[in-house]
């Protein structure tokens, strides 16, 4: 018998495969943070294109509770108002620009 050789099943090093799938974890949770934080970045920058040449801007959106917000709208030049909840949209108010001269 080879004296290299382990006698014993729990003489086995094990170290090696764990270390290795360790590494494979490590990695793989890399690779996914690294993606959503570009998909992320990219949807975004791609959202702002499209705000920046479109004639409907939401300029500001504020939660007022889990299932209702506040959305200050830009349609072509004029500032709107808008309340959201689960069940419908209103129209709240107009707002009007001040000039400052």
């Amino acid at each position: 018998m080879n004296p290299e050789t382990p006698t014993h099943p729990e003489a086995v090093n094990l170290l090696g495969p764990l270390l290795q799938t360790l590494l494979f974890v490590f990695l793989f949770a890399a690779f996914l943070l690294t993606a959503t934080y570009l998909i992320r970045r990219l949807g975004r920058a791609k959202w702002n294109k499209e705000s920046l040449s479109a004639d409907i801007q939401i300029l500001e959106r504020r939660s007022l509770s889990p299932k209702s917000a506040l959305y200050l709208v830009e349609v072509k030049g004029k500032q709107i108002l808008i309340g959201e909840t689960a069940e419908n949209l209103s129209h709240l108010a107009e707002i009007k620009k001040e000039r400052v001269d």
